[in-house]
C-alpha cells in the first residue's frame, strides 16, 4: 500500500491521536526536555564565523588600516564566545556601530 491509501491515512490519524491524549502529553512533558547543545554550538559558530566575515570586510572596505581590521576582528571574536543574550548582543553592536563610525569620520 502506498502513504496515500485511505487505509494507511486512517492509521496515521489513529496513531497521532495516541499520541495527542492527555496521558501521553503528560507522559513526554514529564520526560524533560531532551535538548542537544551541538546544534547550538554549530549554528553559534557559524553566526560568530559570518558576523566576523562582515565586520572585518566593512572596514577593510572603508580603507582602514589592518591594524583596525584585525582590532574589530579580534574584539568581534572575543565578544561573541559568551552564549550573548538579546541585552549583550545589542550592547555589543551598539558598540561596534560607534567605534566604525568615530573611526570613519
Amino acid at each position: 500500500m502506498n502513504s496515500h491509501s485511505p487505509n494507511s491515512q486512517n492509521s496515521q490519524l489513529e496513531k497521532l491521536r495516541d499520541e495527542h491524549t492527555p496521558d501521553a502529553v503528560r507522559a513526554r512533558l514529564n520526560e524533560g526536555p531532551n535538548h542537544s547543545y551541538l546544534k547550538d554550538f554549530v549554528y553559534g559558530a557559524i553566526d560568530g564565523a559570518v558576523t566576523t566575515f562582515a565586520i572585518v570586510s566593512r572596514v577593510a572596505g572603508a580603507g582602514l588600516s589592518s591594524g583596525v581590521v584585525i582590532v574589530l576582528g579580534v574584539a568581534n571574536l572575543i565578544g561573541a564566545c559568551p552564549a550573548p543574550n538579546s541585552t549583550t548582543v545589542v550592547r555589543f553592536r551598539s558598540l561596534q556601530i560607534s567605534v566604525i563610525s568615530r573611526l570613519t569620520s
